[in-house]
């Protein structure tokens, strides 16, 4: 009996947190234990905590119109969910001739968001919105440029798509490394909208040797400034494994410089032989700044990540659970997705005098509904309407 006490014990003193490290950054230690935000939960306050069950309508789930992940923000009594939809009743097997950023609407953060207009044509995938400071308007993080993919046509339309953009020219230096990555600048979230390549600075990137080329997936945090600091995708140079850096830059026009040359998390080559993860989703608050990331070790299969740092993104720390799980409660029962990525949430607000994000109120990911979604892309078959973007509430 003596031997099962201590080892109880051990365990107890082992979940003892210190600080807020030791809760994630999602909490405060108080008497060596966790009180969590509202929107975190479990022992260290790494599981996001939501309302249940989740409204199957929520988000933007419309029958022959797949889509695959976005997020929303707030704007003249409505929110403005920037998603990425494919044209032409196609599905996602085809999002490298037919995926665009497209705008829907709703009265509330969960939806159901309604279809408005389509923002910036294919190419362009993967897109996460921002309000600039200072009142400048608003930027669209991206894959892709909006002007290199004729789509295909996979069910009849009734019109063809039109989005109002021009292309512009970010500042950068000539060894500089232009990326996959694009931004669109509007002073409307109804446009028009300038696109610009982003690049990253040459020096910095050149020094890395787990971080040098493929870069894409971004997601931007905003400080007061005017400075960026930009969570991405990257690989070594010769082998594609998915890893994912932080860069800053002075401003969302300038070159972006990787903060350091190691990846938030360290591969293991043997264990995860695609890389470690894709589609991070950064932001920072009171106690630091955080990242979720779609998990791609040992594969892509029921894969959720999140990571935090307190010493200005130099070194992070990953938790020992992941932040949400692919068995949701829905108003039509427990339902378990076959893939769930593009992680990113949406903020009551971003703090304009810290840049901080204030209550974080729903996550919103990309779905599919039907074990072939697990198969390669040339096999997957009727995922125009297995593939949506769903919204789920957290706790305040």
């Amino acid at each position: 009996m003596m031997r099962i006490v201590t080892a109880v014990a051990c365990i107890g003193l082992a979940m003892a947190c210190e600080d807020t490290m030791g809760c994630s950054l999602n909490g405060q230690c108080v008497d060596r234990k966790c009180k969590c935000e509202p929107q975190w939960e479990g022992e260290r306050c790494e599981v996001l905590k939501f309302v249940k069950p989740m409204d199957w309508g929520s988000g933007y789930h419309v029958e022959g119109n797949a889509s695959w992940g976005g997020n929303a923000i707030y704007e003249d009594g409505e929110y403005h969910l920037f998603y990425a939809q494919m044209l032409n009743g196609c599905g996602l097997e085809d999002y490298g001739s037919n995926s665009a950023i497209a705008r829907a609407s709703s009265k509330t953060v969960n939806g159901p968001f309604v279809f408005q207009e389509f923002v910036v044509l294919p190419f362009a995938h993967n897109p996460t919105i921002r309000k600039l400071p200072k009142n400048e308007g608003f930027i669209i993080y991206f894959i892709g440029s909006g002007n290199s993919a004729t789509p295909k046509i996979c069910a009849n339309t009734t019109a063809a798509p039109s989005a109002e953009i021009t292309h512009g020219e970010a500042y950068h230096n000539e060894s500089d490394i232009k990326t996959g990555i694009s931004m669109a600048v509007s002073a409307s979230l109804r446009g028009p909208w300038k696109i610009s390549t982003l690049y990253f600075d040459g020096k910095t990137v050149n020094a890395s040797t787990e971080l040098r080329t493929s870069f894409t997936n971004p997601s931007p945090h905003f400080h007061p400034d005017g400075s960026v600091t930009l969570a991405f995708q990257g690989s070594p140079s010769g082998r594609h494994y998915e890893l994912i850096g932080v860069a800053r830059a002075t401003s969302w026009n300038s070159s972006y410089a990787l903060i350091t040359g190691k990846p938030v998390v360290k591969n293991d080559p043997d264990l995860c032989v695609a890389g470690v993860g894709e589609d991070p989703f950064i932001w920072e608050d009171k106690y630091g700044f955080h990242i979720l990331i779609h998990g791609m070790c040992p594969s892509g299969f029921i894969r959720a990540v999140y990571v935090f740092s307190n010493d200005s993104c130099v070194t992070w720390r990953k938790a020992t659970l992941p932040p949400y799980s692919y068995d949701v409660d829905t108003t039509q029962g427990e339902h378990f997705f076959w893939r769930m990525e593009r992680p990113q949430l949406t903020f009551q607000q971003y703090d304009p005098a810290t840049g901080y994000g204030v209550n974080p109120l729903a996550l919103f990911n990309g779905v599919c509904n039907k074990e072939n979604c697990l198969d390669d892309p040339g096999r997957w078959k009727d995922l125009n309407w297995q593939t949506w973007t769903i919204s789920r509430l957290l706790q305040q």
